[in-house]
């Protein structure tokens, strides 16, 4: 915060561990239940015949993505197709993230797992990994939810 040319308050001085939360997922009947919400489904990545949709033959990174197509929004669909020859047991998802950063991972419309970094006190990219765990032999379609969390102080980066 910045009053009258002064810096007022650092959000980079906050201890990581008092914005530190974990997200958990209700599952089963009783998930729309909770607190008299509603829900309703939604479709898992994007129309292919949405004209928003940005192809290209490798993924773009999302604040690239963002300004490159004028859209500003914390989240972007990424989706691709891809062939396991002989079943996997462990399957892990090893994505290059920049930080600050969280990701839904479905596996042909299922959600197969979830991985974030809510570190604001570094810039630059890291490696999140997603456990998917047993992956049967065949075609599939892997599709990733990025949710941005935001930059850390935009002090000197644009």
């Amino acid at each position: 915060l910045v009053v009258d040319g002064l810096l007022e308050f650092d959000s980079h001085s906050i201890d990581p561990q008092f914005m530190s939360f974990q997200r958990e997922f209700a599952h089963g009947s009783f998930a729309p239940m909770l607190l008299d919400w509603s829900s309703w489904p939604e479709p898992v990545g994007a129309d292919s015949d949405d004209p928003m949709a940005w192809r290209d033959s490798a993924p773009l990174e999302q604040t690239r993505l963002n300004v490159g197509s004028a859209v500003s929004s914390e989240y972007a669909w990424y989706q691709t197709s891809f062939n396991v020859e002989q079943p996997v047991s462990d399957a892990e998802l090893f994505v290059e993230s920049q930080r600050s950063n969280g990701l839904l991972v479905f596996i042909d419309s299922a959600f197969a797992g979830a991985v974030e970094d809510h570190s604001h006190l570094l810039e630059g990219n890291l490696t999140m990994t997603v456990k998917l765990g047993y992956l049967n032999s065949g075609d599939h379609t892997l599709s990733v939810l990025s949710e941005s969390f935001g930059y850390s102080n935009l002090v000197g980066r644009f």
